[in-house]
């Protein structure tokens, strides 16, 4: 099923939105964030959902990128081997919702890391995927 550029806008917009949200809340800066519209109610509905999912399995989404073994050199095989998985089961809203969280705990990972070069590139795996 062909993407067209409006839902490929949408789905980026919405992923920057999240992240971007996510990151601010935990007092980290993206600055290379690009400039958004103001939040639709999608991608608010999005930040709520986002917020519960993070708060029930934050120990989680920490343990597990802990264990990536992870280095900017390899980061989106292993970021890509993480959503493959997750989904190897089939789609649904809460996978979908685990994917932006996750991609939240990386970013704030690499941030922290002083990788933050790589949020651009995790928003950009996320809202290809």
């Amino acid at each position: 099923m062909a993407v067209s550029e409006a839902e490929k806008t949408q789905v980026s917009e919405l992923v920057n939105d999240f992240m971007r949200y996510q990151l601010n809340r935990r007092g980290l800066q993206w600055n290379t964030c690009p400039p958004l519209p103001r939040p639709s109610k999608v991608a608010l509905a999005l930040r709520t959902l986002g917020e519960e999912f993070i708060t029930k399995y934050r120990e989680e989404f920490t343990q597990m990128c802990g264990r990536l073994d992870m280095t900017p050199s390899v980061a989106q095989t292993a970021y890509m081997d993480v959503l493959n998985e997750l989904f190897s089961e089939g789609i649904t809203w809460a996978r979908i919702v685990g994917a932006f969280a996750f991609s939240v705990e990386l970013s704030a990972l690499c941030v922290e890391k002083n990788w933050s070069d790589l949020v651009d590139s995790i928003a950009s795996w996320l809202s290809s995927y």
